[in-house]
């Protein structure tokens, strides 16, 4: 498992297995989306050298995505909470900015 703060810093593969509509609502930038029931037959679209990170909306799908990557010898690690969590992160961290620019 990894966290929503490391995200920024990596060079990891952001991998959104959520469907095609809640993606183009809104995702992570520089993620890619493959829906989960498309990841069995869209493996060879994924790096071997890379770890990938995964999320979903809440976490549940991007278990299973997890199980099937490490089954098949993929380094992954799912961002635990999903979109939501990153949301409330995303909000938190540009509340903070906002505060530190304004004490300054």
């Amino acid at each position: 498992m990894t966290h929503w703060e490391d995200v920024p810093g990596t060079d990891s593969l952001l991998l959104d297995v959520r469907d095609a509509a809640e993606f183009a609502s809104a995702h992570v930038p520089r993620a890619v989306n493959i829906p989960l029931p498309q990841l069995r037959e869209r493996l060879g679209e994924l790096p071997r050298d890379r770890e990938i990170w995964l999320y979903c909306d809440v976490g549940q799908r991007s278990y299973y995505a997890l199980r099937i990557l490490l089954q098949r010898g993929f380094a992954a690690k799912n961002l635990p909470g999903g979109f939501v969590t990153c949301r409330v992160f995303c909000s938190q961290l540009e509340r903070a900015k906002s505060l530190a620019a304004a004490s300054v």
